[in-house]
């Protein structure tokens, strides 16, 4: 590349002098100009480049040791689980061999044998990931995990403290030794501590929208289970009136009464139907007449269930459309 005392003195070799060696100077001063801010550009772009190409390498180098870590870890579990087995086989082979001297009585055996069950099939439970998975969701897979298994209420809470991170765990470490021991104050605790109250559900419920890949049935099971648990597990109690038994403190979905009045009611209606088009049918010059008796008995039908609480007052007057 030239710099510009080469320009300048290849001008005075092609004998320009005045204004025309000031142009030439000056459009080769612009070209080196140009020049110079392509070769720094591209300079910047090869150092851009090289400092992600080193970023991939380092990520790539992170991500293989914790691989790596995982795998140690996991195989050290996998190891002590191995051990504490032979470990239980070898106390169940020695207390049987002191049954069959008469020492020992034989529950004993039977009661570490279910212990040495419990501990072989100990489920690979993933780690409560703080800020990622949804503590409620997670909470109810360790709890379904832990009754497939058979496990004892009262060491709940030792195995939940081990699975734990963040958030999490540090509410977990400043609760009391006796409250740690108690597995619903621990679960009181984590809840409050993630604003899973009613407030809380009460806000999931009403701004909850479908995910991504999530499909309707499944929309509905999360909706549904927001609104149980707000009004269910935090402890609210209903303030609405069934309509169905016409008591406080539950609504007509969870009303446990048996609906024979909406059968009654329904029968009621369908034989009244009945003799009004078997009477159209009869007397068909009286059509008009016996259509005007079929709204009328429907009416006295609807009436009916709404004086005896089957249907909601306001139910029959619109449909969703808003159309009566």
């Amino acid at each position: 590349m030239s710099t510009r005392e080469e320009i300048v003195q290849q001008a005075d070799l092609l004998g320009y002098r005045g204004e025309k060696r000031e142009e030439y100077l000056k459009q080769e001063f612009k070209v080196l100009a140009d020049r110079s801010a392509i070769a720094g550009k591209e300079e910047l772009e090869r150092a851009a480049r090289k400092e992600e190409l080193e970023a991939e390498r380092a990520a790539k180098k992170e991500e293989a040791e914790r691989a790596a870590i995982a795998k140690k870890e996991e195989a050290e579990r996998a190891a002590k689980i191995k051990l504490e087995k032979m470990r239980l086989e070898t106390e169940m082979k020695m207390l049987q061999a002191k049954i069959q001297a008469g020492i020992v009585k034989d529950e004993t055996v039977g009661n570490l044998s279910r212990f040495s069950d419990a501990s072989a099939k100990h489920p690979k439970l993933l780690h409560f990931q703080d800020g990622k998975d949804d503590l409620d969701i997670w909470l109810t897979r360790f709890e379904r995990f832990a009754e497939s298994n058979n496990w004892s209420r009262d060491k709940w809470s030792s195995s939940l403290c081990a699975l734990l991170t963040g958030r999490a765990l540090d509410c977990y470490g400043r609760l009391s030794s006796e409250q740690a021991q108690d597995y619903d104050k621990v679960k009181q605790a984590l809840m409050k501590r993630y604003d899973l109250t009613e407030d809380g559900y009460r806000r999931k419920f009403r701004s909850c929208k479908p995910a991504e890949g999530e499909s309707p049935d499944m929309f509905i099971v999360r909706v549904v289970t927001y609104l149980d648990t707000e009004e269910a597990k935090v402890g609210v109690a209903y303030q609405r009136l069934c309509f169905k038994c016409k008591k406080t403190g539950h609504i007509a979905r969870y009303c446990k009464a048996v609906d024979t009045t909406m059968k009654k009611a329904g029968a009621g209606v369908v034989l009244k139907a009945t003799e009004v088009k078997t009477a159209a049918v009869k007397k068909p010059t009286e059509g008009s007449t016996m259509k005007l008796t079929d709204n009328l008995q429907s009416e006295d039908a609807f009436s009916k269930w709404i004086s005896e609480g089957v249907v909601h007052p306001g139910r029959h007057l619109r449909c969703h459309c808003r159309k009566r």
